[in-house]
């Protein structure tokens, strides 16, 4: 279980750096992330 918050935060941390441009796109994405 805890395995997957690990890998949670590390996409969430892949995405703002990829993103990091427009960080709206990045919070977007997380809300995306976090509603499934």
């Amino acid at each position: 279980m805890r395995f997957y918050m690990y890998l949670y935060l590390a996409v969430i941390t892949i995405v703002f750096l990829s993103v990091n441009i427009d960080y709206r796109l990045g919070l977007l994405l997380i809300l995306l992330f976090g509603s499934n």
